[in-house]
């Protein structure tokens, strides 16, 4: 460092030598004790895409980028300068051009990336940001100087790229001929059933390959795994005529006894929601009354079977809930059915507001290509500002296959489409009748599979990118 302030120094007492050479005694010119970055700007970059071509060989061809739209942060306090936004997969970042402001007209170094040598910047001339450099910016009257880090991101994968990894293979969920997955403060916990109760083994979100079975203080029915929810933080379950709650799974209490109530489907932020007596029902006090919605058609056209919801606040609005039910209507009674059923209701929770009522998205004609498909074991879940959707084999007139598509809408229920985005992984296999599915608080989407035991977890790339601070104060 000895060294690169002395060739700044001398740097210094020669442009103040010609200075006071070629200036007259009336020079007025002012020199500061202090400064610093204050902007920093990319030029035009190239990028290098690489493809398949038609006969599958590897092809490469350039694009240009501008460079100045992705903007950098100028972090004083840790003297870091970087872009939160990176750039895409394949920028070339070794022969980049940059503009570099500095506060009171500072004078800017850059670092060799091969010894302690330092260069004066010039904004026409290309850096390498292959990796992080060092610059420093010089006060005008010589007294001192800041050194700044400067990173150049750019994304190292593809960000519409769904990635799937198998994490374990397990006997004990191989054997489940039914289940269900929630995610709980940090954890999975999944509820299968063997034919005569329901049992629940939790995992870690980070783990996934070893999970523990939960010793439950009550026994939960055969059915009990089709019908647990989980709200403000508890579970609520329906098993042997009874509602029941819990923290952790373990220790069960009953809310409401010897209860009318035939499935429990759904909750949002103040209700449960629950089917009884062919009706939909809500709870506000934790399942122990009962009230009946009020909906926009018959409610015949309600599901009956293979339940799965969503709830999520209005980014509007974080006092008001939008809640999806999806599910199948009885395969005995709808025989000609080809399409699931969809209701969605907007929840108001502020004072004053009225209650809303249950709209049900009816397959128009001139959107019969978009319905949900009428599938065994509908399993929805929230994803990427929407819902994924998939299942078994189709029910009644649907001709869908098992784990054919991921269906996905991004109108809240109202037309679904096969997006190729996001695919089965390749070796999977299970069940038709027995998985179940659940993102967790990383945004990865976890697929649990009967009959092979097979577990994966998957996460769209861009979801997983981390969201980088972007405000300091000089």
């Amino acid at each position: 460092m000895k060294k690169i302030y002395s060739f700044i120094c001398l740097s210094l007492s020669t442009m103040f030598l010609l200075t006071s050479c070629l200036n007259d005694s009336n020079d007025t010119s002012t020199y500061y004790g202090d400064t610093a970055i204050t902007a920093f700007t990319l030029g035009t970059l190239n990028r290098y895409t690489h493809v398949k071509t038609s006969t599958g060989k590897d092809s490469t061809y350039k694009t240009t980028l501008t460079g100045s739209s992705y903007y950098f942060y100028i972090d004083q306090v840790n003297k870091t300068i970087y872009n939160p936004d990176s750039l895409p997969i394949w920028t070339d970042n070794s022969k980049v051009v940059c503009t570099i402001t500095s506060k009171n007209g500072g004078l800017i170094y850059s670092k060799s990336l091969k010894s302690d040598s330092i260069f004066y910047h010039n904004s026409s001339d290309s850096v390498d940001f292959s990796q992080p450099r060092t610059f420093y910016v010089y006060a005008t009257d010589g007294s001192g100087y800041r050194q700044y880090t400067i990173k150049v991101n750019v994304h190292q994968e593809l960000s519409d790229t769904f990635v799937w990894h198998k994490i374990s293979t397990n006997s004990t969920i191989a054997a489940f001929t039914g289940m269900k997955a929630l995610e709980l403060n940090g954890k999975i916990l999944l509820f299968g059933t063997n034919g005569s109760e329901t049992a629940i083994y939790s995992t870690p979100e980070s783990d996934g390959a070893e999970w523990t079975k939960i010793n439950t203080s009550v026994a939960l029915d055969a059915d009990a795994y089709k019908n647990i929810v989980a709200h403000n933080g508890m579970l609520f379950a329906k098993s042997n005529g009874s509602i029941l709650k819990s923290a952790d799974g373990a220790s069960w209490t009953t809310v409401s006894g010897t209860t009318d109530i035939t499935s429990l489907i759904a909750s949002s932020t103040k209700n449960l929601f629950a089917i009884r007596n062919h009706n939909l029902v809500s709870s506000h006090d934790g399942g122990v009354n009962w009230t009946k919605e009020s909906l926009d058609d018959d409610s015949t056209l309600l599901p009956s079977r293979d339940f799965t919801y969503y709830t999520m606040p209005l980014p509007s609005n974080d006092s008001i809930d939008r809640v999806m039910i999806v599910g199948n209507r009885s395969g005995d009674d709808y025989s000609t059915d080809s399409a699931s059923v969809v209701w969605n209701k907007i929840e108001e929770y502020s004072n004053g507001s009225e209650a809303g009522i249950w709209t049900y998205f009816n397959v128009a004609k001139d959107n019969y290509s978009g319905y949900a498909p009428r599938l065994t074991n509908l399993t929805m879940v929230p994803y990427d500002d929407g819902v994924l959707a998939f299942g078994g084999d189709g029910i009644g007139k649907s001709k869908a296959t098992a784990f054919n598509h991921f269906y996905q809408s991004r109108d809240n229920g109202i037309t679904w489409k096969n997006n190729s985005a996001y695919h089965f992984p390749e070796g999977f296999s299970s069940s038709k009748t027995s998985f179940t599915a659940i993102k967790d608080s990383k945004n990865n989407l976890w697929i649990i599979c009967g009959e092979s035991g097979q577990i994966w977890r998957g996460r769209l790339n861009r979801l997983g990118w981390e969201t980088t601070k972007t405000t300091f104060t000089e």
